[in-house]
């Protein structure tokens, strides 16, 4: 069989310039990715968007080691050791004469259930502080209440690593960044978490207009409950007396200026199956 050398050389130039054309633009159109640029088009989109804090939320009341460390380091449970089972290392006894270490996984586990939150929570804020509301169909007082709403519940997972940690960082920006702030100071968060919740109260409903359905959602009474919270755990948090503070909001809540409420006539209604419509109960996430 016979070659021409000629008919080699142009194929091979020929393969050498398509390579080389080939080559030079990469550019793709991708239709998987979804970022806040391309994603909030409609106002359904808003509604997810904004929702997507409250499902963690829900998730880190019962997972995250939160139960575990909160739960099973009282007085009143324990998880014991039965003829072998539920000794898993000793983890359980440990929290039940508070001598865990930094390995048990329930110690970092908490941190980074509720700092999830922290960052979904900022994320959506940043997303809805930018949207254009005449573009998605959304009021300017739907997009001041979801705001609230978004601060309020960072603030609430605030609130609770810092009841678990003191020494925390304060997340205010997700986007574009690549590491965590460093820890603030007991003051500086206090201060902060203050601020939001002082900030966030005025554009927050009261549980009556959102109806039956608006259980799971951030209130004027659920936001001043979380500052009641605050107030009488000052003492400890930044060493300041907050007593006086911490009765004037609970008495506000009691007069009903955060919305109407009612100690139930029977212990047990708060938490009986039905107490989606409880008059007793500030805040709470549904489910069946």
């Amino acid at each position: 069989m016979k070659f021409s050398l000629r008919k080699i050389i142009t194929l091979s130039c020929g393969a050498a310039l398509l390579l080389n054309v080939g080559c030079t633009d990469l550019d793709e159109t991708l239709y998987d990715n979804i970022t806040s640029e391309n994603f909030l088009q409609t106002r359904d989109d808003v509604i997810r968007d904004f929702l997507r804090p409250f499902e963690h939320g829900y998730w880190s009341i019962q997972g995250g080691g939160l139960f575990y460390a909160q739960e099973l380091s009282t007085d009143e449970l324990m998880t014991p050791n039965r003829d072998g089972d539920w000794f898993d290392g000793g983890k359980y006894q440990r929290l039940h004469y508070h001598t865990w270490t930094i390995q048990d996984d329930y110690t970092s586990d908490m941190w980074n259930s509720l700092f999830t939150g922290v960052s979904l929570a900022t994320n959506s804020l940043e997303d809805i502080q930018k949207i254009d509301i005449n573009k998605l169909d959304v009021t300017q007082a739907e997009k001041d209440d979801f705001i609230a709403e978004l601060r309020t519940m960072r603030a609430w997972f605030n609130l609770r690593a810092f009841d678990l940690y003191r020494n925390i960082p304060i997340v205010t920006k997700v986007k574009g960044e690549t590491t965590m702030p460093p820890q603030a100071t007991p003051q500086e968060t206090f201060d902060f978490i203050e601020k939001e919740l002082k900030e966030s109260i005025p554009y927050l409903p009261v549980r009556q207009e959102l109806g039956t359905t608006g259980m799971g959602r951030w209130t004027k009474a659920g936001a001043a409950a979380l500052l009641v919270r605050l107030y009488l755990n000052a003492e400890v948090y930044p060493g300041q007396n907050k007593y006086a503070e911490c009765a004037a909001v609970s008495q506000d809540i009691i007069d009903g200026k955060y919305g109407n409420y009612q100690i139930e006539s029977l212990w047990y209604k708060p938490f009986d199956y039905d107490n989606n419509n409880s008059s007793e109960v500030i805040f709470g996430f549904p489910s069946t």
